[in-house]
């Protein structure tokens, strides 16, 4: 019991941190024109990590909250929004990634093709 607890008491403290470090930088980059215009790509990966870390708050919470009764039926554990963010946020992480490489490799190409 005492393990579980403290396994999502980390994951409500990991959720913090990312949550409150992301929308610090996320705020900072849009309130300056200069960053905006110079991290765009940025924007979009700390706004998914706030997403990302907002889940992992409700999961530890909802885990805590569940923790004294032990038994919860599978529709019960579908019907939490936690559920649904969790399907959403990991395949969104590797498109993510996926759209900053191609962006970064198009911003190589056109340097190249630019000098031909």
């Amino acid at each position: 019991l005492v393990y579980e607890m403290l396994t999502y008491i980390l994951f409500i403290f990991e959720g913090s941190i990312l949550t409150i470090f992301n929308s610090y930088m996320l705020l900072n980059v849009i309130i300056k024109k200069l960053n905006r215009q110079q991290y765009k790509s940025f924007i979009s990966c700390f706004a998914f990590d706030i997403l990302f870390g907002l889940t992992y708050i409700s999961i530890g919470t909802y885990r805590i909250i569940i923790i004294p009764d032990k038994l919860t039926s599978r529709f019960d554990c579908l019907m939490n929004i936690h559920g649904w963010l969790m399907v959403g946020v990991f395949p969104l992480s590797g498109l993510l990634v996926l759209a900053v490489a191609m962006d970064r490799t198009f911003f190589i190409l056109s340097f190249y093709i630019g000098k031909m």
